[in-house]
This record gives C-alpha cells, sequence and structure tokens, in this order.
C-alpha cells in the first residue's frame, strides 16, 4: 500500500510522540479485537477463522492422507480480493512467500499421534491457509489461525490388522500388523498431540531504534521503515525464525532487546489465544448438547 508523504509524516509524528498517538486510539502494544472460530469446514479435519480487527481475515483447514512417513505440509492461498491493487504475477509471489515461511516454520514439528505403523504408514498433515483479506499485520494472524485450526485437529483412531498364514504355508507367519482400520467414523479420532507447541509470530514495528509498536494497520505499515518478525514456539517461548522487512538497521544490542520483548508479547498472545480457543471449544460443546435435547 503507498501513502502520501503528508500521511506518512502525519502517523510518524504520531508514533513519536509523547504520550504517542494513532490513527484508531490504541496504545502501541494493544492488539485489534480478535474473532476466531472453529470447526468452519466440515470436511476437514480440522478448521478455523480468524478476524483481526475488522479487516485481516484468515482461513485454515488441516486435512490428513495416509503416507509411508510422518509430514506437516502447507500452502498459503490469498484471495485476489484481498488485493485488488496487485497483478496476478506479483499475488503468486505473495502466496510464494507466505507459504515457504509458513512451511519451513511448522513443516519441523512431528505429532507423536500421525504415525500409524512404525516404519510404514503415517498420517500426513496438509494445512491450507485462505487470505481472505489484509487490512494488516497478515502475518500475526497467518500463524494465529493456523495454530487454531491445528489445535482444532482431529486425528482419527485407527487399528492394527493382522494378517496370519498357517505354519506350514511357507508365508511368513510373524503377527506384526500390515495394516490398519478406522474403529471410529473418518471426522472422530483424539486431539492432535502437541497443540501446546505450535508456534506464533509477533511483529515488531519499529518506528525508531527506540519505539515499536504491535499490530500496524496497513497505512502504519506503509509508514514503518522496518519491521521484525519473530517466531516462537513452545513451550519457552523458544525463538524459532526471525526475519526483517523493510529497509532499516538493527544492531545486536537492540534485536537482543527485542527479542525480550518479543518473549513476553509471545506468551501473552499464546495465554490470549488459548483462553478464545477455550471459549470456542465451550461454545461448540454447548451448541452439540442443544442439538442432541432437540432430537429427543
Amino acid at each position: 500500500m503507498s501513502i502520501s508523504k503528508a500521511e506518512k509524516a502525519y502517523i510518524q509524528t504520531g508514533l513519536l510522540s509523547s504520550p504517542p498517538r494513532r490513527q484508531d486510539g490504541r496504545p502501541l502494544f494493544d492488539f485489534r479485537s480478535i474473532s476466531l472460530e472453529t470447526g468452519v469446514a466440515p470436511l476437514a479435519n480440522g478448521s478455523a477463522r480468524l478476524l483481526l480487527g475488522d479487516g485481516t481475515e484468515v482461513l485454515a483447514a488441516t486435512k490428513l492422507q495416509v503416507d509411508d512417513d510422518p509430514s506437516v505440509t502447507c500452502t498459503v492461498t490469498c484471495s485476489p480480493s484481498a488485493y485488488p491493487h496487485l497483478s496476478a504475477p506479483a499475488i503468486e509471489d505473495t502466496q510464494a512467500d507466505l507459504t515457504a515461511l509458513l512451511h519451513s516454520t511448522l513443516s519441523q514439528h512431528r505429532p507423536p499421534n500421525l504415525t500409524i505403523l512404525p516404519g510404514k504408514k503415517a498420517w500426513a498433515l496438509h494445512l491450507d491457509v485462505l487470505v481472505l483479506s489484509d487490512a494488516g499485520n497478515l502475518y500475526d494472524a497467518l500463524f494465529m489461525a493456523a495454530r487454531a485450526a491445528l489445535c482444532d485437529t482431529k486425528v482419527p483412531r485407527t487399528r492394527g490388522v493382522e494378517y496370519k498364514a498357517r505354519k506350514d504355508s511357507g508365508f511368513d507367519t510373524r503377527t506384526a500388523p500390515t495394516d490398519f482400520e478406522l474403529p471410529d467414523y473418518w471426522d472422530e479420532g483424539e486431539v492432535l498431540a502437541g497443540s501446546d507447541t505450535w508456534p506464533v509470530c509477533i511483529t515488531l514495528n519499529l518506528e525508531s531504534p527506540s519505539v515499536h509498536y504491535l499490530d500496524a494497520i496497513l497505512q502504519e505499515e506503509a509508514s514503518t521503515p522496518l519491521r521484525l518478525l519473530l517466531i516462537y514456539s513452545f513451550p519457552g517461548p523458544t525463538l524459532q525464525g526471525m526475519r526483517t522487512l523493510g529497509s532499516g538497521e538493527l544492531t545486536l544490542p537492540q534485536i537482543k532487546g527485542l527479542l525480550a520483548d518479543g518473549e513476553k508479547y509471545a506468551q501473552e498472545i499464546i495465554l490470549a489465544l488459548n483462553a478464545k480457543l477455550k471459549e470456542e471449544d465451550l461454545r461448540r460443546n454447548q451448541k452439540a448438547r442443544d442439538r442432541f435435547e432437540q432430537r429427543f
């Protein structure tokens, strides 16, 4: 997004003033309201829709398929309506960049209950993320939606199947399972293991070496010379990835101070996100009970 020099100067002056001023009146370290809904894609193993403020909207869904080894792969798609000012090749570049960042981070995780038959068969988890609109702070919203969908994912329960041959048949009579079956329906199962470990992203918008703020809207992003993406996994938090966006520069002492701030913000985001996921579980359980009672 491009803005005029006058608007850029106005935003920068407000952020650097004492006390700081933002266009929507928020303090520097406050997020816009976060709306979260899980179970929004009935045919997915897990799904979530996240709305940040009234503009940035992301939909994430997981699907499990049988493969030889357990794996986690990610794909990010951007709706053309989210970037009406960009050409098709530019949108493709944006998708590729977001996919590379999300996949390189999440593919390092291997939930133990993705394994079906050790060394033979496993669940391959595919995470598809759709950016419906971008009104700023997309990276944080992307990771929050992905984490919510992964926490919502149910892994189907499996049972090993053994094929035994007669001892005098000449075939291998060992009883190790060679195949599996589903004792439940495909959409039933257990929660994906390690839900507390999935990472979040914290974007520090650096207006000056001593001033940073969170959750920038598009106009603020366009006026900020440098953004620092910090990706933290849990427990910890543990820094899993870092990226800079923009033309600004940072010294090593400045980075150390920002990492300490980032850890604090990551803890706060996780607490808030976990609370919203718990509220969503309670809402869906109550809705299921109400449907059950209406049948009888």
